[in-house]
């Protein structure tokens, strides 16, 4: 696959962005990019970019569509500290717009993703093990509409407790997209990515795929990093059956060459409380039959000792 993909024009470029795929970013000037053997570079501005891809025209006004992990470190490094100041923005203080007119004052502080689950137990709506009712109200506003939008119905926001019950207490769950916002009493929210108004999603949208590209990356290292402790335990696990095999086998001809006997050892508990037992233990004497039998017993002493006959 070629490094660069070159576009003709910028009408393919404005299609993208009018499917939604990309996010366009402001130009700040030419820079040096560089795929990651360092034999391309090219002088070019920074167009748009989503998760995977980046947009850049050239002085010559060519638009090129680069994957990122084809970017040398440095230029992803570059990328990504974008992300951050595009956070850095958004973690201000400001007037955030909700669908229907609404508006809050907040900054948003974290992007991430939430379970919630809705269920009905003994009579009383309960949100991720919490009793509805006792939700603050901004969630007890929020939840309905949470619903309502995962479900395409508006019985949600009518009358919770009533679609609830219809559920028949089936418990419900939700995947939610949002963000995390400080109010300015220092309350903390979470936000759905669908109750705010278009141009503010828009805002937020660089920096929630910067979040997903990272989340994935993470999960990716965990798998792996699980997948090789599972292999060293099993490996572990592997090499010490190997070696009781193997003493096992020397034991064996030990044995047979008559370098010890095999003793069978009865012994009773000290406090005169518990089953008697019987074992059999390797040793050259009796004696050392019984300092072993009690070594792997303590709280017993012997009872009995005979040598186990050969035939």
């Amino acid at each position: 696959m070629k490094f660069l993909n070159s576009q003709r024009h910028k009408l393919s470029f404005l299609l993208i962005c009018l499917a939604g795929l990309l996010s366009t970013c402001s130009q700040a000037g030419a820079r040096e990019w560089k795929d990651q053997s360092g034999h391309y570079r090219f002088e070019a501005d920074l167009i748009a970019r989503n998760g995977s891809t980046v947009i850049l025209e050239t002085a010559a006004k060519k638009l090129l569509s680069v994957k990122i992990d084809k970017l040398s470190k440095t230029d992803q490094e570059h990328l990504a500290s974008l992300a951050d100041e595009h956070l850095e923005k958004t973690s201000e203080s400001q007037t955030w717009h909700l669908r229907g007119g609404l508006k809050i004052q907040g900054a948003v502080v974290e992007y991430g993703r939430r379970k919630v689950v809705v269920q009905r137990r003994r009579g009383k709506v309960y949100v991720n093990d919490k009793r509805f009712d006792n939700l603050p109200e901004f969630y007890q506003q929020l939840i309905p509409k949470v619903i309502s939008e995962q479900e395409k119905s508006d019985d949600p926001t009518k009358d919770l407790k009533k679609w609830v019950l219809r559920q028949h207490g089936r418990e419900r769950s939700y995947m939610v997209d949002g963000v995390m916002v400080e109010f300015e009493n220092g309350d903390l929210y979470g936000v759905p990515f669908f109750m705010f108004a278009d141009e503010d999603k828009t805002l937020l949208k660089p920096g929630w795929e910067s979040w997903l590209a990272a989340d994935e990356d993470h999960k990716r290292q965990e798998a792996h990093e699980l997948e090789l402790q599972a292999r060293a335990k099993a490996n572990r696990e592997e090499a010490l059956r190997e070696r009781q095999v193997q003493q096992l086998q020397l034991q064996m001809e030990a044995y047979e060459a008559g370098l010890f006997d095999l003793w069978e050892v009865e012994i009773i508990p000290r406090n005169g409380n518990g089953p008697w037992r019987h074992v059999v233990v390797p040793a050259r004497d009796s004696a050392t039959a019984s300092s072993a039998a009690l070594r792997e017993n303590p709280g017993y002493n012997v009872s009995a000792i005979a040598r186990v006959n050969r035939d």
